[in-house]
């Protein structure tokens, strides 16, 4: 892996202009989008900073819900925001999901999301760290949207369930692409030599 071809080949020393490619170049697609570009999704992203630069595998992340037209919806210590853009987040779109199993569509989903998301019923006073914050308000939403019958009961009902389920391998595969291009940034480009 490489941001650019080097001239010489760090395994057997040819000239890389000249030296036909046992593998052609290709680009690995990144996991991250920009949250106006994710509609009626769940969106990820680290509480400080954002995944390349900043995660770890111990980094607090901040959650939330888009709209229809991408604008994202979250529950913080600070209250209640909506229309911010998240320039670098995970998204796990839900209506593309339900809706082929008789769930929502975008205008359910922004209905449901107009009325959940009264920012009387999410200010700063009823925030909590622990009972009350932005997990919280994304797992209540997808219940008061009617997808406890569409994902499951328990996996709405359990913040543990529901890591296993929609987040986890998500974040893996997040933390794997930010370590392989971390290297390729150090390092100038990463080989697998074992396979070679």
């Amino acid at each position: 892996m490489c941001c650019c071809v080097p001239l010489v080949c760090p395994l057997c020393r040819q000239d890389t202009s000249v030296t036909p490619m046992r593998i052609p170049p290709y680009i690995l697609p990144s996991p991250f989008i920009a949250s106006n570009k994710a509609r009626c999704s769940i969106v990820l992203k680290p509480t400080l900073g954002d995944f390349v630069r900043n995660y770890t595998h111990t980094a607090d992340l901040h959650i939330g819900v888009t709209d229809s037209r991408g604008c994202c919806h979250d529950f913080d210590e600070e209250g209640f925001h909506v229309g911010g853009i998240w320039q670098q987040c995970l998204a796990i779109p839900m209506v593309t999901q339900t809706s082929l199993q008789g769930g929502l569509t975008p205008s359910s989903w922004d209905h449901s999301l107009g009325i959940f998301a009264d920012p009387n019923n999410w200010t700063v006073q009823r925030y909590h760290e622990r009972d009350r914050n932005c997990f919280d308000f994304v797992l209540q939403f997808l219940c008061y949207a009617g997808l406890q019958q569409v994902l499951g009961h328990k996996v709405l009902a359990d913040k543990e369930v529901f890591c296993h389920e929609f987040l986890q391998q998500r974040t893996h595969k997040a933390s794997q692409y930010v370590n392989l291009y971390r290297r390729v940034l150090n390092e100038g480009y990463v080989l697998d030599v074992a396979k070679f």
